[in-house]
């Protein structure tokens, strides 16, 4: 959700603006990572200093008004999403899969972006999958989940097993029929 607001993280890309509840694409055509290190060495690097400052402060004082901001392009970009999904006759189902990041702090209830696509998901009526019981579980067996190597391979095959498990299960096997 974060990264929606930005067009620079830690690459290029392009990014949506909601225009009138509608989903307008900016930053295109996306700059190559070559021509943006080509200007690297005429960009004053007390701008960059000064962005990196701006964001840390914006993130960490975000006020109601931007983070609702945040959220209503989140949702028009998921609506996107679905739409397309169901244009090629196919069902959506959302998976949260928990960051590095969000594993280690598992048990501080930091669920903000989980919460908002269950919300998201319940109100749509779109099958919503989280990996979180299957993290708690593997660290309380003491499972090693590092950001490398084993860890990663880890944490991949449990995110496999949620959706498995989900694939496997009979409300799935009702909603295929």
């Amino acid at each position: 959700m974060f990264l929606n607001m930005l067009e620079f993280a830690p690459y290029p890309k392009p990014r949506f603006d909601l225009v009138r509840n509608k989903l307008k694409l900016k930053n295109i055509p996306v700059p190559s990572i070559a021509s943006v290190l080509k200007q690297e060495p005429y960009r004053l690097k007390i701008i960059d200093s000064a962005s990196i400052f701006y964001d840390d402060y914006y993130w960490r004082n975000e006020k109601a008004d931007k983070s609702e901001k945040r959220r209503k392009l989140t949702a028009a970009i998921l609506d996107q999403i679905v739409e397309v999904i169901r244009s090629c006759h196919a069902r959506p189902v959302f998976v949260y899969i928990f960051s590095p990041q969000e594993i280690k702090m598992i048990d501080r209830g930091n669920k903000d972006a989980e919460s908002f696509l269950l919300r998201y998901c319940r109100s749509r009526g779109i099958p919503y999958l989280s990996t979180g019981a299957y993290f708690f579980e593997a660290l309380s067996k003491d499972i090693r989940l590092e950001d490398e190597g084993y860890g990663e391979a880890q944490r991949n095959r449990i995110i496999a097993q949620t959706i498995r498990d989900y694939l496997l299960s009979p409300e799935e096997e009702n909603a295929r029929r």
